[in-house]
């Protein structure tokens, strides 16, 4: 990867990220559960209410507000995001007696289903699974934990024993969603970022990745220029491509997981396996090297 790329991967936690980020930033400047409600833009600046009924003002108003975005609802109305026909289930477990070494990312996919996992720091394991479910669906009568396993006990190892190994509080299940990509994400003052631009299924590992492309791209975009609106046009040009590219991307091997029949996962898995590698490289390559 190193050699390749340039850079070596990172995994980490969500949670260390957001902290790490929090800390460089300045809890000052940080103000939690302010819930937006709808906005108003000006001339010189925008105005933003809060679910508490107080109002903001600002330069710029940046929608990070994730899958169902208030700020996205009101500067597109595009509707709802879309139910693709899966749920995913995340855990976090102690990596202990969990043969699964550590810098191996391993992803295994079944009938319909798929499992992934990979060591975080602090001898913790990562893994998320993907099973074709009702939408809205509820835990049954024993819990998460039991439901996940039921899904995935006569998966080889180490899935079974991740799932085990791991508290039933740990465990997060969620129905999977996108939207159609969007020909654009801003007006005047307003954009948005991450999720309430471009929401992705997790099956190419790329929601949060984009998510800090768009920060860093935006970031650069601001300083190019003292016209918001023109920095947020660079914005757009520099992001629109790749992240909707990638909602595609993700949305096409969502499809591939949730083939069931039996002999259809036998073609798919034959396919695959006869892939060459410089075209698994290529297809790296464009998800790896970001565009400047």
């Amino acid at each position: 990867m190193l050699e390749r790329y340039g850079f070596n991967v990172a995994f980490v936690h969500r949670a260390d990220l957001q902290s790490a980020l929090a800390r460089s930033f300045g809890q000052k400047l940080l103000h939690l559960g302010c819930e937006v409600r709808a906005f108003v833009q000006g001339r010189d600046a925008v105005e933003v209410t809060l679910g508490d009924g107080s109002a903001r003002s600002a330069d710029l108003l940046v929608g990070a507000d994730g899958l169902r975005s208030a700020v996205r609802r009101q500067l597109l109305g595009d509707g709802d995001p879309l139910y693709l026909g899966s749920t995913v289930w995340r855990g976090l477990a102690p990596g202990e007696g969990i043969d699964l070494p550590i810098g191996d990312g391993v992803n295994w996919v079944g009938h319909g289903s798929e499992f992934v996992a990979f060591h975080l720091a602090g001898g913790q394991i990562y893994w998320a699974a993907v099973t074709k479910e009702e939408h809205g669906a509820k835990p049954g009568s024993e819990g998460t934990k039991h439901d996940v396993l039921e899904r995935f006990f006569t998966w080889a190892e180490p899935v079974p024993a991740l799932i085990r190994a791991t508290e039933e509080a740990a465990i997060l299940r969620n129905d999977m969603y996108d939207r159609r990509p969007s020909i654009r994400w801003s007006h005047g003052r307003v954009t948005l970022v991450g999720d309430a631009a471009h929401p992705m299924t997790p099956n190419q590992g790329q929601g949060a990745c984009q998510a800090l492309e768009d920060g860093i791209a935006l970031g650069e975009s601001l300083a190019q220029t003292a016209s918001i609106t023109l920095a947020l046009e660079l914005y757009e040009r520099r992001r629109l491509g790749r992240a909707n590219r990638m909602v595609r991307i993700s949305r096409q091997a969502t499809r591939g997981v949730q083939i069931d029949n039996p002999v259809l996962c036998a073609i798919r898995d034959r396919v695959l396996s006869l892939i060459p590698r410089p075209m698994i490289l290529a297809t790296q390559d464009a998800t790896m090297r970001a565009d400047r």
